[in-house]
């Protein structure tokens, strides 16, 4: 596909990690229009390190989150379609070559990724795209997207889904792939073109937020215009969300929590049970060999 891009970086007291990001995209080996990073109100020197390279466009704003971060990179940018880039992760060189060259303009792209500790060093591989409906997939199979660094997206098209909804903290991204994926079908390469850092100031491990997040999202989803298939099985997504939520919370050793949830999910559809009683110890097995973030 011939499109131009552009790269949209929010960052917040990014200083040590930024530069690693920004020399990912000057690598490119297919260059960008632009590289926007938005400084949300840092206290550090993101802003500094951000406009000592050349050809990157500095946006500061008072600190107001990553999803307004985001939407103020996605308002901003010339390009047809949006690269998005945490300021802790980094790109593979063919990163956007690879995506753009698979991409229509009725898709969105996304791929695999590494996780790495927090200098870079490779962790583990970690591969999605769920084998069927990405609607589906994203509603009742979890966030079979990921990380916003994997995604390519037509600019239009996020801003006529509404943008990142600034209510939302850790499932931010989840929600936004859903509104995409009622507007576009998606493109998944299997090739890990993301290095995604996991370090100690991830929000992954805050679960409150995460169940809190988790209850509004898909209470937005389906106010969706959703084919009436899926809309029938709301009651599904529901035990579902219930049932991850169990398990995680037993996986932090939060035992009240979990049969706090786990009763919800049978109360929601009893036929869970059984899912429950496999996917709680699938997860402590998981922690006991490391593969847990």
């Amino acid at each position: 596909m011939s499109a131009s891009v552009s790269v949209v970086i929010p960052a917040y007291n990014a200083e040590p990690f930024l530069r690693d990001a920004l020399g990912s995209v000057l690598r490119q080996t297919l260059p960008p229009l632009e590289i926007l990073v938005i400084d949300d109100g840092s206290s550090d020197d993101t802003g500094r390190v951000a406009t000592s390279v050349e050809g990157v466009r500095c946006i500061r704003q008072t600190n107001a989150g990553v999803s307004v971060a985001r939407n103020r990179g996605i308002q901003e940018a010339r390009g047809d379609f949006v690269a998005l880039l945490d300021a802790d992760d980094a790109w593979a060189p063919e990163k956007l070559s690879v995506q753009l060259e698979a991409l229509r303009a009725d898709q969105f792209a996304f791929s695999a990724r590494t996780e790495t500790d927090e200098h870079l060093k490779p962790l583990r591989l970690v591969r999605g795209g769920f084998r069927g409906s990405l609607l589906e997939g994203l509603l009742f199979h979890g966030n079979v997207v990921g990380t916003p660094s994997s995604v390519v997206a037509p600019r239009q098209a996020l801003l006529d889904a509404g943008g990142f909804d600034p209510r939302l903290s850790m499932c931010a991204d989840w929600d936004m792939w859903i509104r995409l994926a009622t507007r576009l079908s998606g493109v998944y390469s299997d090739d890990s073109l993301v290095l995604y850092r996991v370090h100690g100031s991830s929000m992954s491990t805050n679960l409150q937020v995460y169940e809190s997040d988790s209850r509004y999202m898909l209470a937005k989803a389906f106010e969706l215009p959703l084919p009436d298939e899926i809309k029938a099985r709301r009651t599904e997504a529901t035990a579902r969300m219930w049932e991850v939520l169990a398990a995680c919370y037993w996986e932090q050793g939060a035992i009240a929590d979990a049969f706090r949830c786990a009763s919800r999910s049978i109360q929601t559809q009893p036929s869970r049970l059984a899912s429950l009683a496999f996917s709680v110890p699938y997860r402590m097995a998981r922690r006991a060999v490391g593969l847990n973030r």
